[in-house]
């Protein structure tokens, strides 16, 4: 098998492959090529017949080309049905880099929910490299379950840019206690990434069970909300609390749906207004929007009360 031309790399450092499971590796025989194309279009052999999954390159046998193929040779000398590829791939320094960043935007880290209520969660991820990435396959599951992982892809990120992930969820049936999601982006290594060490994030959740008097603190003692909603020319931020002077302050950050901030709020008062412009002064596009509302009590202490949605109409 080979690759339709590659091309507009710089800074080539790898080639790997993967291939599916095969029962009888000892008769299964794979090795990796990689052809060089000069500006005159002449081709060259770089690397031959490398058995190793993943092949460091040199940068005197790559610098002074621009365009590549690569070649997968395999077979099966007992079943003479070999393993099928899974990825096929050269990876560059400068590859794509992707991390979570929950201090922008999360939604149910730590929640408290009653048995058999849908358990919804999601958070923020940013592209911090120079290079755009390709679709991004997420994948999570529920911690020290025998749950299947479950997969979803969302759109490439453009260098630098951020974005909310889409809300998910799991069934709280049968659940009860301390709880763990699992989530992954670039799940299963789907593309070349710089470090993979900071792609998965472990968001802890409680479920009460149905047969204990456990009560739900988590927004009966602390509730936040936004009128009008949707909004057009301004709206109110109201913290409502059952423990008075909770707070000293309250912060409201905002952001538009690629997670970039676009206006805070402080006040020591429990009714905040916002006039639906940003910090230059202009307002708002319409479009949906999300808030994180923090507190901070006598102590300095900050806490998350509640993050919420926004929509904006013109």
């Amino acid at each position: 098998m080979e690759t339709t031309t590659i091309k507009g790399l710089a800074n080539i450092d790898k080639m790997e492959w993967g291939s599916s499971l095969h029962n009888n590796s000892y008769a299964v025989s794979n090795s990796i090529s990689l052809t060089g194309i000069d500006s005159n279009g002449t081709e060259k052999t770089l690397v031959p017949n490398v058995i190793s999954r993943d092949y460091i390159l040199s940068d005197s046998t790559v610098s002074q080309y621009k365009k590549f193929n690569l070649k997968w040779d395999n077979k099966d000398s007992l079943n003479k049905i070999p393993p099928m590829l899974t990825y096929l791939r050269l990876e560059s320094a400068l590859s794509t880099e992707l991390v979570f960043r929950q201090d922008i935007y999360s939604l149910g880290f730590n929640d408290s929910i009653m048995q058999n209520d849908a358990y919804i969660f999601s958070t923020a991820i940013q592209n911090i490299s120079i290079t755009d990435s390709d679709s991004i396959l997420i994948k999570y599951w529920l911690a020290g379950k025998n749950n299947e992982p479950i997969y979803l892809k969302v759109k490439p990120l453009m260098r630098g840019d951020s974005m909310f992930l889409p809300e998910m969820q799991f069934s709280t049936n049968g659940l009860s206690g301390n709880q763990m999601i699992i989530l992954e982006i670039n799940a299963d290594y789907n593309q070349p990434e710089n470090c993979i060490a900071n792609n998965t994030l472990i968001i802890p959740f409680y479920v009460n069970s149905l047969n204990t008097n456990s009560t739900v603190l988590n927004k009966q003692e602390i509730t936040a909300y936004n009128y009008p909603n949707p909004a057009s020319s301004y709206t109110n931020f109201v913290i409502k609390s059952d423990i008075n002077n909770t707070y000293k302050e309250i912060a409201i950050s905002i952001y538009d749906i690629n997670g970039k901030l676009i206006k805070q709020l402080k006040s020591n008062e429990n009714s905040v207004f916002w006039d639906c412009k940003d910090d230059s002064g202009k307002l708002i596009p319409a479009g949906n929007y999300f808030y994180n509302i923090h507190g901070t009590d006598a102590e300095n202490n900050t806490n998350k009360i509640i993050t919420g949605k926004l929509q904006v109409v013109r």
